[in-house]
């Protein structure tokens, strides 16, 4: 069904490798999952629960690198790029920054959803505290968000 799914992204290897990749995780997921044993202690859940998203966050990363490159070549040159040519000193701390500022905000709101296991949860509060946070969202998307536009991915198809 991966596969297929890649396919219909259209008729490139890339796309094939895409759905390849997509279906191996679901089938390496399935397999191991029941083996998988859950900690016993609140603080070895949190650390496993933030694990598990930074992992799969990385996996899905991985994914749409291939879905979105341009050939298997670059596809090829990204992943070695990542893995055995990363250089830290690269890295701009004001844009470290400002990406752990966005994250923050919105990791705080995921951690209120998640301890009260409703998804829904600021629609439950009173308005002046919501307009508040859509103010902060707005904010965020005009000061942070990306200028310019590109053509939308489906538009090919």
């Amino acid at each position: 069904t991966m596969i297929l799914l890649g396919l219909w992204h259209g008729a490139a290897w890339k796309f094939i490798v895409f759905g390849v990749f997509e279906g191996a995780l679901l089938i390496i997921h399935q397999k191991i999952q029941p083996k998988l044993k859950k900690p016993k202690s609140p603080l070895g859940n949190n650390i496993w629960l933030v694990l598990r998203i930074v992992f799969v966050f990385n996996l899905t990363a991985i994914a749409f690198l291939m879905f979105r490159a341009e050939s298997m070549m670059q596809i090829y040159q990204m992943l070695t790029g990542l893995i055995f040519n990363f250089d830290f000193s690269a890295l701009h701390l004001h844009l470290i920054l400002k990406i752990f500022f966005i994250i923050s905000f919105y990791m705080v709101i995921e951690i209120l959803q998640y301890n009260s296991n409703d998804q829904f949860l600021i629609l439950k509060w009173n308005a002046p505290v919501r307009a508040i946070i859509y103010f902060i969202c707005f904010y965020l998307l005009l000061v942070y968000g990306v200028e310019g536009g590109s053509e939308f991915i489906y538009a090919q198809f």
